[in-house]
């Protein structure tokens, strides 16, 4: 990318993706040296550049929950301040699987402080604060825990999938080339699939 191009991404920085704004950001900072110095080449101010630059610097999946909007930025501004990726992906699933009751950006701030203070995980720090139960178990057609379930949305987002649907998508793969005895058979197996499909739905509202 040359500095013509990453200029003018920087001029549309709201329209393009988190991960070439932070390229563009790299080399006009080669060319104009820090934040201050590139603000005074473009529209952004000082603390917008920094505050996408850091944003661009997030795991994959995380940023694409970002661009969805399922992430708010304000949000995702103090997941950025986490140094431990794990960390980093734990507090962004909370807050994403908590919806509407997700805490304040003020909360999540404290969460954040308190784990960088203390050098916890997340994990501990929102199980102390917020009584998350890791290990809590939800009724699919086999019990499933909320800690295996954040493991299949990270798998789902890095791949830009939300988990249901990477539920949807293993279950298609486990039937493909399947043989069945009997039409009883294929019946039953259905009926289990439709249970785990309407309890799939009802964890992902």
């Amino acid at each position: 990318m040359d500095i013509i191009a990453a200029r003018d991404i920087l001029e549309n920085y709201k329209h393009q993706p988190l991960d070439k704004v932070g390229e563009a950001i790299t080399v006009v900072k080669q060319e104009y040296g820090t934040y201050e110095g590139i603000a005074q080449e473009v529209s952004p101010s000082a603390s917008t550049i920094a505050k996408y630059d850091a944003l661009s610097k997030l795991p994959p999946g995380i940023r694409w929950k970002v661009e969805q909007g399922q992430l708010p930025g304000t949000y995702a501004e103090q997941i950025c301040r986490l140094n431990d990726e794990n960390d980093q992906w734990v507090l962004a699933f909370f807050i994403v699987d908590a919806g509407k009751q997700a805490p304040s950006v003020r909360e999540c701030k404290q969460v954040v402080d308190d784990a960088r203070e203390t050098e916890r995980s997340v994990k501990e720090v929102l199980t102390e604060r917020f009584g998350v139960e890791f290990d809590k178990t939800v009724t699919l057609v086999l019990p499933v825990d909320y800690w295996f379930r954040f493991k299949i949305c990270r798998t789902g987002w890095n791949r830009h999938k939300n988990w249901a649907d990477l539920a949807y998508e293993i279950l298609g793969e486990w039937l493909n080339g399947r043989e069945f005895s009997s039409t009883a058979d294929l019946k039953a197996i259905s009926r289990q699939l439709s249970d785990v499909a309407s309890r799939i739905e009802e964890l992902a509202e």
